[in-house]
């Protein structure tokens, strides 16, 4: 699994290198690659510090 990163801040997570690449540039599609650096970075998503949650766990948590 990996995590897209704008700065620090974990954008999107995907489940393949490939789906990665492809958001990152969707993402940077808009960006004049000659006058700015992308803000973009793909990480392992296990590498990103997320206080309290657990990567891979589903998005859905029951509340009683």
């Amino acid at each position: 699994m990996y995590t897209i990163l704008r700065g620090k801040t974990p954008v999107i997570d995907c489940d393949n290198l490939d789906t990665a690449i492809r958001f990152v540039q969707s993402l940077e599609s808009g960006i004049h690659r000659h006058n700015n650096h992308s803000p973009y970075t793909i990480v392992r998503a296990e590498d990103v510090a997320r206080p309290g949650v657990k990567v891979g766990a589903p998005d859905y948590i029951q509340h009683n």
